[in-house]
């Protein structure tokens, strides 16, 4: 869905067109200014009107996450500030690393079937599981991301023994 540019304007930016931030979610907005809350941060709102933006993030389904922003916030540059605010980038990064393991999850599901049924579509999820579109890196992996990369790897882990638990 593209907001058409009076909606946007006056939903997503300020009385003098700059880009609404924490006035945006209702865990940051005051309520003493001139906006609504527009989203939660939480998983679902506890007054129970807004939408959650984590599951939006999520049920796009996008590590692009292109998809999302026009979703959300009807462009790409805003989500692409909002995401590298300080206060913000530890949600995101949550929601990118829950994504990632989604998807890393769905996919060795496909490569199991595939495994069992033989009907294809194994280097589309080979490529998922792969996260093949990240750019890849260069040299020894960090400690942070050897930490990230288990991490990931547990929780795919406990999604196949749970998906293997169910098949037998």
């Amino acid at each position: 869905m593209t907001l058409k540019h009076p909606e946007y304007k006056r939903r997503f930016k300020d009385s003098v067109g700059r880009y609404r931030t924490q006035s945006l979610f209702r865990e940051m907005n005051s309520g003493k200014g001139e906006f609504d809350p527009l989203y939660t941060l939480k998983d679902e709102d506890p007054k129970g009107d807004l939408p959650s933006l984590k599951q939006m993030y999520l049920k796009a389904n996008d590590p692009t996450e292109y998809e999302f922003a026009i979703a959300a916030f009807g462009e790409w540059h805003h989500w692409d500030i909002l995401s590298k605010l300080a206060w913000m980038e530890e949600y995101v990064y949550q929601w990118r690393e829950e994504l990632e393991i989604k998807m890393r999850s769905d996919a060795v599901k496909i490569i199991i079937k595939e495994a069992q049924t033989g009907k294809g579509k194994y280097n589309a999820a080979k490529f998922l599981s792969d996260a093949g579109w990240k750019p890849k890196t260069r040299g020894r992996p960090t400690e942070a991301e050897r930490k990230r990369q288990a991490k990931i790897q547990a929780g795919i882990d406990v999604s196949i023994a749970e998906d293997l638990e169910r098949i037998a």
